[in-house]
């Protein structure tokens, strides 16, 4: 759980507000509510390798961006779903966008010292609470309020039963206010398990995140990947 505000201007303002919301789905270094670290070659390697590449996403003029983990956590989610007392032993994630259009994409990467801790992340980061939290989070950024905001925000469960991993998927929708840029934001968040692994899918869009078999074909790439390790 990170994340970074961004503050543009005109049409790229909600591509901004987008960009820092989707970094709160991954789990930060150094801020409130954020597991220890004790990362170690082994372990940051493992991470690397189970992300998604550009080569795995529909064609499109891609950039790529590490993900950035040192931002502060929403105060739902240090309240609510606080990792602290878990640990991790490696990192990595990637950052898909175009040029001031929709959608983007991020695969995050977290290998915990033990299958345990593990579990324990999954079953805090998997739930319709969390994805609630990440889609208010959204609302207040896009809203420009850090007291959250009047945007209704609904989250629905995906289908993504069969991959090589435990997996829990979520749509996030987010109604924006007539006197916002667009009308209509939605993520897409995916939550997968392995052993001592866990990995964060997320897809932000104006109006749909892709299709669901998209969304599961994305998965289950990371799923297989994170097996394998």
């Amino acid at each position: 759980m990170g994340t970074r505000r961004r503050q543009l201007a005109l049409a790229a303002a909600v591509l901004g507000a987008a960009c820092g919301a989707l970094l709160w789905v991954g789990i930060a270094a150094s801020s409130a509510g954020d597991p220890k670290r004790q990362l170690t070659p082994e372990g940051s390697a493992f991470a690397r390798s189970y992300l998604l590449r550009k080569s795995d996403l529909p064609p499109r003029d891609w950039r790529v961006r590490a993900a950035d983990f040192s931002g502060p956590n929403p105060s739902c989610a240090v309240k609510h779903y606080n990792l602290g007392a878990l640990t991790l032993a490696g990192e990595a994630g990637d950052v898909y966008e175009l040029d001031k259009a929709f959608p983007l994409v991020e695969s995050d990467a977290h290998v915990f010292v033990t299958a345990g801790q593990a579990r324990r992340a999954f079953s805090k980061e998997s739930t319709t609470g969390f994805a609630r939290c990440i889609g208010t989070s959204l609302a207040a950024a896009v809203s420009g309020s850090a007291a959250g905001s009047r945007s209704p925000v609904r989250v629905e469960p995906l289908r993504l039963g069969g991959l090589a991993a435990a997996a829990r998927g979520f749509r996030i929708d987010v109604r924006l206010r007539p006197n916002q840029t667009g009308a209509h934001l939605a993520a897409a968040l995916v939550v997968m398990r392995h052993a001592r692994a866990i990995g964060v899918l997320s897809v932000i869009a104006d109006g749909s995140p892709w299709s669901q078999p998209v969304l599961r074909s994305l998965a289950a790439t990371m799923a297989r990947r994170m097996a394998r390790g």
